[in-house]
């Protein structure tokens, strides 16, 4: 039974360790769970061979043996969890030469008899005398299990799916074969001198071999259940091969030596003779790859060419990568000196890779077209054609075949001379006939793709250079911008004093203060005072423009009392309202605000506001007929007051709403009624919109059309001290610093 199990354990342990590695040598996943399994099927044979000997200098040698294939598998079982389920080898370059010149430690102390420094059989079990160096061979192990079980359970908390369950199955399995082992050939023996456990230490190796193949064989673990699938025949072939081995061992002790050969050592036998066939192919195969490096023979997989070859067609987009590429990975792997792929277009030679060459050499077109012959793979000793011979010497080309697709020439791929100086055989022909097929497929896609690519480089030119010409129009414009808000700006300052003083002139003449005058002479001047108060009227309005615009507007926002500021402007239009025949009101019209003293306090400048309600209450009066009405609303809301401006004058045309609040934008098509009165800058609305928008708040016009009144509307923020706060800190990083010039209108 103890050699069964140890057998068994072994068996398949290696078997799985050989396909795992076989299946990618590259992966480090694979690699170290490879020679995890190593470890573990040596140890089961060296631990029955240690407890089944008949010598004391073989239970020596066996023991460490037994150590020999210990040692490295907590450390393997580490890198295995560090790794998975990726395929690199290196995850911790120090951790990684620490663990391996440990384990080189543990072996030397292992020789040295420094772990085990005694190990006899006593009844039938082992005995171990624990050495000085036991203490490094426990902690190497144990600190390898403990943090490869930590890493593993790690990884399962942030894994989901199929990894999870992997991890799952495997951490269980691994960590409890591993802890069960520890214990019954380590702990027990050494601490409790309990050795009876050792004999069946074997079977705890089969929980982890169990969970990995339940792994593998329910969630495909490591890719390699369809080379397990395949692998069926091979085992089945192993077993006869086994049964007839211990056949002839059988006949040839009995028949040689007249006694039958030892059942042990015949199974040890048979062992041996399976691990042999099993390494039998690779170890081929690793010598032929040796030999054929030192011998140039031209061997190559060609599956695994092709394969290559085809991944990089599929993957590869630019042209030139694509054509160097190809180049380089046929004469790697075909072992050939040079070779060149030339693509041609209706006018000649698009463009030309060469690999192996000092030089490129310079191609006659007349000479390269002499060589298109389609469908036609053409082989140095094959010409018969003096002139073509002449070619192929001059370019050294030994092969050369043509690439076409859908019936048009792509291109050629030439080939130089092999390492061997063999001829190319029917094999090498046949994988460039398929490659010339594929590349010129993929050739035409990537020529296809840098011409989109080139495309995308001009238009992003074209783009970046009209990019270019847009911000330099854009910064002209801007400077331009500026000097006319400086030119507006200075000569609204110089034409205000000179009238300033024409008004003061006209006025005092209009007052009789230069004598008596006729009545014509009053009409005159009465009409050059009210010329006079339009130009001063239009130069603050450019005045104000120039300030918002330019930033250096400066609001002086308190808390107001929107009330008694809208009874005070209106109190000032009642000379000139009952002037028109028009009256002029003010409602509160909301039963929680009855009176002006209810609505609540705002935040804005006393004065802008103000100006806002005479731009809006005195267009009200001029648009508004002899006997109508001006009504001005105040509501409020938990956020802002609006004040609205309600007429019975001519209205809008809804088609020309939208052209108000803009700068000069009179409406010339208005339905005006008092025309005498309605002139003016068109530029009040413009100003109004914005000191309502610096407040933070927004103006809008209603208006249903002829002879239906229009209702101009902007809302002022309700006060409070922290919305004041903002309102100013917002305010203040608006505006620049304040323009000289404003002092002097003071």
């Amino acid at each position: 039974m103890e050699l069964f199990i140890a057998i068994l354990t072994a068996l398949i342990s290696f078997v799985l360790g050989l396909f795992i590695i076989l299946k990618n040598r590259k992966s480090g996943t694979h690699i170290y769970f490879a020679f995890l399994l190593f470890c573990i099927s040596l140890y089961p044979i060296f631990n029955y061979l240690a407890l089944h000997t008949n010598s004391q200098m073989g239970l020596d040698f066996f023991s460490k043996m037994i150590l020999f294939s210990a040692i490295p598998a907590g450390p393997f079982f580490f890198c295995f969890v560090k790794v998975f389920p990726t395929q690199k080898i290196f995850f911790n370059l120090k951790i990684q030469i620490v663990l391996f010149l440990w384990v080189l430690l543990n072996f030397v102390l292992a020789y040295s008899g420094l772990i085990f420094s005694r190990v006899t059989i006593e009844a039938g079990t082992l005995q171990i005398e624990a050495g000085s160096a036991v203490l490094s061979f426990m902690m190497l192990q144990i600190g390898a299990i403990l943090g490869g079980v930590a890493s593993l359970f790690r990884k399962y908390r942030l894994s989901k799916g199929y990894l999870r369950q992997q991890l799952q199955l495997i951490a269980v399995g691994i960590s409890i074969s591993f802890i069960l082992m520890l214990v019954s050939t380590v702990i027990l023996p050494l601490i409790f001198h309990i050795t009876w456990f050792v004999d069946w230490s074997p079977l705890f190796l089969l929980l982890g071999g169990g969970a990995v193949a339940a792994a593998i064989g329910r969630y495909q673990l490591l890719d390699i259940r369809p080379v397990l699938a395949r692998t069926v025949s091979y085992f089945l072939v192993l077993i006869i091969f086994a049964t007839f081995q211990s056949i002839f061992l059988f006949l040839f002790s009995n028949l040689i030596f007249g006694s039958l050969l030892d059942l042990r050592l015949a199974s040890i036998f048979v062992f041996l003779s399976i691990a042999v066939g099993f390494t039998l192919q690779p170890l081929k195969k690793f010598l032929t790859k040796t030999t054929d490096q030192i011998f140039y023979q031209d061997y190559y997989d060609f599956e695994e060419l092709l394969h290559q070859l085809t991944l990089i067609m599929a993957s590869t987009l630019l042209l030139e990568d694509l054509c160097r590429k190809l180049l380089q990975r046929m004469l790697q792997n075909m072992k050939i000196h040079r070779g060149m792929i030339i693509l041609i277009e209706e006018n000649g030679i698009y463009q030309v890779v060469s690999e192996g060459y000092d030089e490129t050499p310079v191609l006659d077109e007349k000479e390269i077209g002499e060589l298109l012959h389609p469908n036609e793979l053409m082989i140095y000793e094959s010409l018969s054609n003096n002139k073509l011979q002449n070619i192929f010497k001059k370019y050294e080309f030994e092969l050369v075949i043509e690439m076409i697709k859908e019936g048009q020439t792509i291109g050629l791929i030439t080939l130089g001379g092999k390492l061997s100086g063999d001829p190319f055989s029917s094999r090498d022909s046949k994988l460039v006939n398929i490659i010339a097929s594929q590349a010129a497929v993929a050739i035409e896609n990537a020529k296809a793709y840098e011409e989109i690519r080139r495309f995308n480089i001009t238009l992003e030119d074209e783009i970046e250079r009209a990019t270019s010409q847009l911000l330099a129009a854009n910064k002209k414009l801007q400077e331009l911008d500026k000097l006319k808000d400086e030119f507006v700006s200075i000569a609204s300052h110089e034409l205000r004093t000179p009238m300033v003083s024409i008004k003061n002139y006209i006025w005092m003449t209009l007052a009789g203060k230069g004598g008596r005058l006729q009545r014509k002479q009053k009409f005159y001047l009465d009409r050059a005072y009210a010329s006079a108060n339009r130009m001063s009227q239009l130069i603050n309005d450019l005045l104000n423009i120039s300030r918002i615009e330019s930033g250096r507007i400066i609001l002086n926002i308190t808390q107001l009392k929107i009330g008694e500021l809208v009874s005070q402007i209106v109190g000032e239009f009642q000379p000139r309202s009952e002037a028109h025949h028009v009256q002029v009101t003010i409602e509160c019209p909301t039963a929680k605000h009855q009176k002006m003293s209810d609505l609540p306090d705002v935040m804005a400048d006393r004065d802008k506001i103000a100006e806002v309600l005479t731009n809006l209450i005195g267009n009200a009066l001029k648009f508004t007929p002899p006997q109508g009405k001006v009504r001005v609303c105040l509501t409020a809301s938990k956020q802002f007051v609006t004040i609205s401006v309600i007429d019975t004058g001519v209205g809008l045309a809804r088609d020309q709403i939208s052209k108000l609040f803009k700068k000069f934008g009179m409406l010339k098509e208005s339905y005006i009624s008092n025309k005498d009165s309605a002139q003016g800058t068109g530029l009040g609305l413009y100003i109004s919109k914005s000191i309502v928008e610096l407040h933070g708040g927004k103006i809008w016009v209603e208006s249903d059309g002829h002879g239906k009144g229009s209702t101009f509307s902007f809302t002022v923020p309700v006060y409070s001290e922290e919305g004041l706060k903002k309102l100013r800190k917002r305010h203040e990083e608006k505006s620049v610093k304040k323009d000289p010039n404003d002092e002097q209108e003071k």
